[in-house]
C-alpha cells in the first residue's frame, strides 16, 4: 500500500455541480443519513431513491426475511454518516480512519442520505487494517457491499475499494479507469467492465469466495469474474474506502456492509436477489 501522504483537496464545485453535491447548511441538524422506517417494512427506506439502507443487524434480518433471501445479516456495517472523523462500524468493530482530508455530509442529487467524497487524485481515503474483525482473505471468504457514484470521470485509474491489506498479492482492488469503467484485481490479475459509471447511485458487491474459488465484481449493470481464480496471499485483514493502492477517485459513496466466512459465500442468484430487493 502507497504511504499515506496529507494532502489538500481540490476544489468540488464543478465536480459538485455534475452530481448535485452541496454542503449541509450551516444550522442543519447532523444526519445520520438514515430517515424514517417504512412503517410497512421493519428496516430503513431512503424516501427519494426509495432504496433499502437497512440500519442494524435486526433490521438486516427483517429486511432479508420479508424478501425471501438466502443470505444472513452482515458482519459489519457502515452507514457513512458522520460529521468527521472515522467511519464507525455500526456491527462490527472495524472503524475506517480518514486519511488525508476527505469530505462528509455531501449531499447527492436524488438521495435524502449523505456521503463521503474524495476528490480526483488526492491521497484521500479511510481504512482499517490489522483489526481482527475482518478476516485474512488467504484463509476465509469476504464479500462488501457499497453504494457509489461518480461525482466525475477520473483522470487515471484510481482505488474505488479495497478488501484487505498488504501488498498487491494479498488484496482485492475495485479500480474506475479514465473512462469510468470498473476493474477488479485480485492478486494481481483483473477482470475489465464496459459500463460507464457517471453520478448515479448504483450498488458495486465484491465477492471474494475462497472456498468455491470465486472472485467476482456485481453491480446493477454487469458482473466481472477473475478467471482463472488467483489465490491471495496471507495478511491481516483490511479494509480501505477510496485510495490505498491508487489515488482517489472523484466518487461519493453513501452505504456499505461487509459478510465474513461461509455468509460471504453467495451464489449468483443470491446476488442478484439482494441487488433487486434493495430497490436497484
Amino acid at each position: 500500500m502507497r504511504a499515506a501522504v496529507v494532502v489538500v483537496v481540490i476544489a468540488l464545485a464543478g465536480c459538485a455541480q455534475l452530481l448535485g453535491l452541496h454542503d449541509l447548511p450551516a444550522d442543519a441538524t447532523p444526519a445520520t443519513g438514515d430517515v424514517a422506517t417504512d412503517s410497512s417494512r421493519a428496516w430503513t427506506i431512503d424516501p427519494i431513491s426509495n432504496k433499502a439502507v437497512p440500519r442494524t443487524t435486526a433490521e438486516w434480518a427483517s429486511f432479508i426475511a420479508a424478501n425471501h433471501l438466502a443470505i444472513s445479516p452482515p458482519s459489519g456495517l457502515w452507514l457513512m454518516q458522520e460529521a468527521g472523523g472515522s467511519l464507525r462500524d455500526s456491527i462490527g468493530t472495524a472503524a475506517l480512519m480518514p486519511i488525508g482530508t476527505p469530505t462528509y455530509q455531501a449531499h447527492v442529487s436524488g438521495w435524502a442520505r449523505v456521503a463521503v467524497v474524495t476528490s480526483d487524485g488526492a491521497d484521500s481515503y479511510f481504512s482499517a487494517t490489522g483489526n481482527a474483525s475482518l478476516p485474512d482473505l488467504s484463509q476465509t471468504s469476504m464479500t462488501l457491499l457499497i453504494y457509489y457514484a461518480s461525482v466525475a470521470t477520473p483522470t487515471g485509474t484510481r482505488t474505488v475499494l479495497i478488501a484487505g491489506s498488504g501488498t498487491v498479492q494479498s488484496i482485492a482492488e475495485l479500480q474506475i479507469d479514465n473512462g469510468s469503467h470498473v476493474r477488479l484485481v485480485a492478486g494481481g490479475t483483473g477482470a475489465a467492465g464496459t459500463q460507464a459509471y457517471d453520478a448515479t447511485v448504483v450498488p458495486m458487491i465484491v465477492e471474494l469466495d475462497r472456498t468455491h474459488q470465486v472472485q467476482r465484481l456485481y453491480t446493477s449493470r454487469e458482473t466481472l469474474t477473475i478467471g482463472p481464480y488467483t489465490p491471495l496471499a496471507s495478511s491481516a485483514g483490511g479494509i480501505y474506502v477510496g485510495g490505498g493502492v491508487n489515488a482517489s477517485p472523484p466518487g461519493a459513496w453513501l452505504y456499505m456492509a461487509g459478510w465474513y466466512g461461509a455468509p460471504a459465500e453467495m451464489s449468483n442468484a443470491d446476488v442478484s436477489a439482494l441487488i433487486t430487493a434493495l430497490g436497484f
